[in-house]
C-alpha cells in the first residue's frame, strides 16, 4: 500500500485541513514563487459546483544529475483541497512555465515498511538499499537568488 503525503494544518478557527503536496520536475532555474503561482492560478479557479483551490506552501529543491553534472531544479507545492491538486495535474502537466515543459506528478511519501515486496524473512537493510537506489537522494533545499534575472525584462516584471 502506498501512502500520499499529506500535511494536516489546523486553521485559526481550529478546523484541520488536508493538503495534497504536487512536484513540478525539472523547473528552470530563474523560476520563483511568484511564477509558480500565475502558472497554477488558472487551473486552481473553482466552477460551477467546484471550489477553488489555494496554494499554502511552495518549496524549491534541487539535486545533481549523476551523468551530465548539471543542476536540475523541482518545486512541490502544497494545495487544498485535493480535488484542485488533481485538476492541477490533469490541465498542466506537461505544459511550459517560462518556456520549459515540465511534468507535474502527485508526490508520494513512501515508507520502507509498505514495500511491497517486503518478506519477514529478508533483512530490513536489503529493502532499505533496494529502495534508495530508485528514489532521487541528494535533493537539497534550493531558494531562488531574488536578482538572478537573465533580462531586463525579468527585473521588471519581478519589482
Amino acid at each position: 500500500m502506498r501512502l500520499v503525503l499529506v500535511a494536516v494544518v489546523k486553521n485559526l478557527k481550529g478546523v484541520v485541513k488536508n493538503n495534497m503536496f504536487i512536484i513540478l520536475k525539472r523547473i528552470p532555474k530563474k523560476t520563483h514563487r511568484e511564477d509558480i503561482s500565475l502558472f497554477l492560478a488558472p487551473a486552481l479557479k473553482g466552477g460551477l459546483f467546484q471550489k477553488s483551490g489555494s496554494i499554502q506552501d511552495i518549496k524549491f529543491y534541487a539535486k545533481e544529475n549523476n551523468k551530465s553534472f548539471n543542476l536540475e531544479y523541482y518545486g512541490v507545492v502544497s494545495i487544498d483541497p485535493d480535488a484542485s491538486a488533481e485538476k492541477v495535474i490533469k490541465k498542466l502537466n506537461r505544459k511550459p512555465l517560462l518556456g520549459k515543459y515540465i511534468e507535474i506528478t502527485e508526490y508520494k511519501y513512501r515508507l520502507w515498511q509498505n514495500d511491497p515486496r517486503e518478506d519477514l524473512e529478508v533483512d530490513v537493510l536489503e529493502i532499505l538499499g533496494k529502495r534508495a537506489c530508485r528514489r532521487k537522494s541528494g535533493l537539497k533545499d534550493y531558494e531562488p537568488d531574488p536578482m538572478d534575472f537573465s533580462t531586463e525584462a525579468d527585473f521588471e516584471r519581478k519589482k
